[in-house]
């Protein structure tokens, strides 16, 4: 399991870091939806990757800023997945 998530996060990251650099050239919301599953599964291969000690600093930061989007959000399901049609 640990084999499979490292080899997980590797690829992801990687990916990430690539269509985060095209993204700075050529803006499309399609590639800013993908950029923002590929964080969420980097988010989650590294959860079943690190203890729980080395990722606290992460997990807090998603749950605060999952908390500011709660309370400042109109729709919190439709801020939350973004929308590709706007």
């Amino acid at each position: 399991m640990n084999r499979k998530a490292a080899v997980s996060f590797m690829i992801s990251s990687s990916v990430y870091a690539l269509l985060h650099f095209i993204t700075y050239f050529y803006e499309s919301a399609w590639l800013t939806l993908i950029l923002s599953v590929l964080g969420v599964f980097m988010l989650l291969s590294a959860a079943f990757l690190l203890p729980l000690k080395k990722i606290q600093l992460q997990l807090f930061l998603v749950i605060a800023a999952l908390a500011v989007l709660f309370f400042t959000s109109d729709s919190f399901l439709g801020d939350l997945i973004w929308d590709c049609s706007k």
